[in-house]
């Protein structure tokens, strides 16, 4: 999905979110056999990136504290806007492959929402 969006722009930001709590559910209920740090989840993507790392940026959005979806939009987006201001980037549009996330993108980002792969046909993976 990664590779896709950025087909369609000159400069992509990848954000990579954590919550503790969700993190760790995620990995009782998996067949991991150690549970990956936020640290690792950032090195990964930085590594697969490396050759685009001028085009490609990888962020970190801490989630901690905020309501679980779906309740948590305005306060995550809060979160979200900050950290663009933070990273001084301005995004025009959002890709996901959640089709109920686009009106929510919309309405709290003020952004284009674009679909990619909503039926997961290549990867069976829920991304935004």
């Amino acid at each position: 999905m990664i590779y896709e969006a950025f087909s369609k722009v000159d400069e992509l930001h990848v954000i990579v979110c954590s919550d503790t709590e969700r993190d760790l559910k995620l990995f009782y209920d998996s067949k991991m056999k150690r549970m990956p740090t936020v640290q690792d989840r950032l090195r990964w993507m930085q590594q697969i990136f490396k050759y685009q790392k001028n085009q490609i940026f990888i962020h970190h959005l801490v989630e901690d504290g905020i309501p679980s979806y779906p309740n948590g939009w305005q306060s995550w987006s809060e979160a979200v806007k900050s950290l663009f201001h933070e990273k001084h980037f301005e995004p025009s549009i959002v890709f996901s492959s959640e089709p109920q996330d686009k009106a929510p993108y919309e309405k709290y980002l003020g952004l284009e929402v674009s679909l990619v792969d909503p039926d997961r046909t290549f990867f069976n993976v829920s991304a935004t």
